[in-house]
């Protein structure tokens, strides 16, 4: 799929997408803190505007880790020449100071460091974009969450 107009100006933007674009999938998942199991709990679909059955694409099956010494996960941006060039990495680790070590290596090293053994590391592949959320306290209502994982006001 390939955008054929861009418009907008600061926080909003508006893409027309191409004839090739039929529809999308938001998938849903959820962390367990004691396991550190990330696991899919729902998809919803949309094809050309409507509510679709989902087609739960093969890619989200090898998105997140399945170990148990999954602890701490880490959603890693790597921007190159400008905001809309940029690749998405999945990185996990047992301890949170192993994480932050790994973080380092992996901007200073996108290609070598996800290969290296000792951790999980993927890469989101290309027209997937992963968001954290996380319920407000006061309100119950799920929204975007900041880095330290705390809803945005």
């Amino acid at each position: 799929m390939k955008a054929e107009a861009v418009s907008g100006t600061g926080m909003s933007l508006t893409v027309k997408t191409g004839s090739d674009f039929l529809g999308f999938e938001t998938a849903y998942y959820s962390v367990d803190a004691k396991s550190g199991r990330i696991a899919q709990t729902s998809v919803e679909a949309s094809l050309d505007g409507k509510p679709a059955e989902p087609r739960q694409a093969p890619v989200a099956k090898g998105l997140f880790p399945s170990s148990k010494d999954a602890r701490f996960v880490r959603l890693v941006f790597l921007t190159r020449s400008s905001d809309a060039d940029h690749d998405m990495a999945v990185l996990t680790a047992r301890r949170q100071a192993d994480l932050d070590v790994w973080t380092l290596k992996l901007k200073a090293d996108p290609e070598g460091a996800c290969r290296a053994a000792g951790r999980y590391c993927s890469w989101i592949p290309g027209g997937i974009a992963v968001t954290p959320e996380r319920p407000d306290a006061a309100t119950g209502k799920w929204g975007p969450a900041d880095n330290a994982g705390h809803p945005r006001s």
